[in-house]
């Protein structure tokens, strides 16, 4: 038996692939699109910025009457204020560029002092003195000790020129007294802005006392002093003070310093701000008098 043999089945060729049609170029649609857009969006934009900036400068405005009115009522309120009377102590305002400076003097009767001790002889010359006649005495103390000629010798008994017995005591200084006045110049930049006087014994003006010389009656027995003093009026200076930098110039930190002589006292010395000032002598003075006096224990 005979098979036939079977032949293999022929396959069509594969279809060639189509190429990719090109992509059409993209219309000119889209410029367009983004004008229609960008319009209505100025406008409304431009339309809103209107309206602020409106609202802006009314209320502005708005706010601006109100400051100005209430401006103007703080105005007329202290337009219309009394006027405040003026103190008759002007404490100035001190600028940090600007220099204060005080000076302080004494106006008022014032003395040259003088204390000296005796020695044996003369305590026992003037002692029978003054015994016999005490005006007498007191004359020819006086008129040596102011007419002394330095070219005449001196008897042991005597003293010669008044202003050179101040073996204890020397010092021209200003009483304190009820009158004497207390005279405070006040400069800005060296120039005098303020003058205040205030008498000496005013309680608005601190005082400190003390004893320059006191006889002791216990401790000096047998001891004898001369006393002498020029009395004059004039003015006393005690110096300067230079304010520091942005300080006021304060009458209550003033202390008088007051020194006592037998029974006299004085202005001794200033204090400001714990700041002592001396004296630095009389001007403008008239003489007035010359006293003398012998103590005898």
């Amino acid at each position: 038996m005979t098979t036939k043999a079977t032949m293999p089945k022929k396959t069509k060729p594969a279809k060639k692939a189509s190429p990719a049609k090109k992509a059409k170029p993209a219309k000119k649609t889209t410029k367009k699109a983004v004008k229609k857009t960008v319009k209505p969006v100025k406008k409304t934009a431009k339309k809103t910025v209107k309206k602020t900036v409106k609202k802006a400068t009314k209320t502005a405005k708005k706010n601006v009457k109100k400051t100005a009115k209430k401006v103007s009522k703080k105005v007329v309120k202290t337009v219309n204020k009394k006027p405040v009377a003026k103190k008759k102590i002007i404490t100035p305002e001190i600028k940090t560029q600007d220099k204060y400076k005080i000076k302080f003097h004494i106006g008022g009767y014032g003395a040259e002092n003088c204390v000296t001790s005796l020695n044996d002889t003369q305590i026992k010359y003037w002692k029978k003195k003054y015994k016999k006649d005490s005006y007498d005495a007191q004359q020819e103390l006086k008129d040596h000790l102011w007419n002394y000629d330095y070219d005449s010798e001196i008897p042991e008994t005597h003293f010669g020129k008044w202003y050179d017995q101040d073996s204890i005591v020397h010092a021209e200084r200003a009483y304190y007294t009820e009158g004497t006045r207390l005279v405070i110049n006040v400069f800005k930049n060296d120039q005098e802005i303020e003058e205040i006087e205030i008498d000496v014994t005013d309680d608005k003006i601190k005082k400190e006392f003390y004893d320059e010389f006191v006889i002791n009656k216990k401790n000096d027995k047998g001891q004898a002093y001369l006393y002498t003093h020029s009395s004059d009026r004039g003015m006393y200076s005690y110096g300067e003070f230079e304010l520091p930098e942005g300080q006021n110039f304060d009458v209550s930190k003033i202390s008088l310093n007051i020194g006592r002589i037998i029974d006299d006292r004085f202005v001794w010395g200033i204090i400001y701000d714990g700041e002592y000032l001396d004296d630095e002598g009389c001007y403008d003075s008239t003489g007035k008098g010359f006293y003398a006096e012998i103590h005898f224990f």
